[in-house]
């Protein structure tokens, strides 16, 4: 018999699976585990980023006297480990056999043929539960936790067709297995651009068939500087269009269709605030020393185009030394970083200006050809980077959706 005669069907359904899905308390479908340890045993414990996972592979060492893990709870294959404790917070099944604190509450269905552990796993990854699971846990000294008996009070939505449970499961299996590829490769393509960054501009990696010496040279050499224009609120969302900060602290290139903002200005203001193809931004200000000074260089924009005072522009004084592209990343070699870090002044803010920027050193092969071979393949790796935060986020997206469509 069904807790309070409810019955509900989900807005996404599988082909071939009818009727009403069944309520029951969590008690009528789940048993808590207290089986006393084995110190022999494997300590576990739940992360938020890899589930349950040996202790001893934790950075973070937690210490126990070996005494007291004859109070840990045994948990094998199935299991499920709870806890909302400030310090691991989580909720996974387990895949392993070992030992967990006694902080955790423990428990596994009580009719396996009937209930589908994976399935399970996705409603308690719901946004939906885990605020009604909040609404009954107690606190403790470092944070929360519940106690299967109030667990066991929360009422639960399933298909009595464990073939339904198991299709439903899967489905977030899959998906939790290609957002971890997807993540994965995301780090990994990080980690090969910093990997190309660093040394590139060390020049311990060289472009066959270039061996020439870099140049190393001040700014100033070569470029002129300029703060943006100061205009009132009044004046903004209408006009002509202007670079914001926003706009050159989250991009390293910057073309038209990047610049959104608006604003309206005099014939004077527009000439002496202009921006050219070529030209170089820097921020002006940031909270923060690490963040001060970041750059962006604009590869095209409309004629009528200038840019805002919380940025500086930088302008080749004759010919440009520099391909458009291998501007977009020498600005954060490790070397230029360093130097803006060491000539901007940190007070309440961090704070650069023109005159530092012309003290700045760069370095930079001399022929054209190698730079642009650096700007393009960095390019190339940026742009994987984007493709697959993109598919990354439409996975993520998805997920989302059918944790809110297909269950009831």
């Amino acid at each position: 018999m069904m807790d309070n005669d409810k019955k509900m069907v989900p807005r996404i359904r599988f082909r071939g699976f009818e009727g009403d899905w069944e309520q029951r308390k969590a008690k009528n479908i789940f048993t808590a585990i207290s089986k006393k340890g084995n110190p022999e045993l494997p300590v576990l414990s739940v992360t938020q980023d890899e589930g349950v996972v040996p202790r001893n592979q934790l950075e973070k060492n937690i210490n126990q006297k070996q005494s007291a893990l004859s109070s840990y709870k045994v948990v094998t294959p199935g299991d499920f480990i709870i806890s909302l404790r400030s310090f691991q917070g989580g909720f996974e099944e387990t895949y392993l056999t070992g030992i967990v604190s006694p902080a955790y509450t423990v428990f596994s269905v009580l009719d396996k043929s009937n209930q589908y552990g994976e399935y399970w796993k996705s409603v308690f990854k719901r946004g939906f539960f885990i605020e009604s699971l909040k609404k009954v846990t107690f606190g403790i000294r470092d944070g929360k936790a519940i106690s299967f008996k109030a667990f066991s009070s929360l009422p639960l939505q399933y298909p009595s067709d464990v073939e339904e449970q198991k299709k439903i499961g899967g489905i977030f299996k899959n998906l939790d297995a290609l957002i971890a590829v997807s993540e994965k490769k995301d780090q990994q393509l990080d980690c090969l651009k910093r990997l190309f960054m660093k040394n590139i501009f060390s020049q311990e990696w060289r472009f066959e068939g270039f061996t020439d010496p870099w140049e190393q040279r001040k700014l100033g050499e070569y470029y002129y500087f300029k703060n943006g224009i100061n205009k009132g609120k009044k004046y903004f969302g209408k006009g002509i269009p202007i670079i914001n900060y926003t706009d050159v602290f989250h991009n390293r290139s910057l073309c038209s269709k990047d610049i959104f903002g608006k604003v309206q200005v005099t014939e004077s203001e527009q000439q002496r605030f202009s921006i050219e193809v070529g030209d170089v931004l820097f921020t002006r200000t940031s909270e923060t020393i690490t963040e001060i000074g970041y750059s962006s260089v604009v590869l095209d924009c409309s004629n009528d185009t200038i840019f805002s005072g919380f940025l500086i522009r930088g302008r080749a004084l004759t010919q440009d030394p520099l391909d458009n592209l291998f501007k977009k990343y020498v600005f954060f070699s490790s070397n230029f970083r360093k130097e803006m870090k060491r000539k901007s002044s940190m007070t309440t803010r961090a704070l650069t200006s023109g005159a530092a920027l012309s003290e700045m050193y760069i370095s930079f092969p001399k022929g054209l050809s190698e730079q642009r071979q650096i700007g393009l393949i960095v390019t190339r790796l940026d742009n994987l980077i984007v493709a697959n935060e993109k598919k990354l986020d439409q996975l993520k997206q998805l997920k989302k959706y059918l944790m809110q469509n297909m269950f009831v």
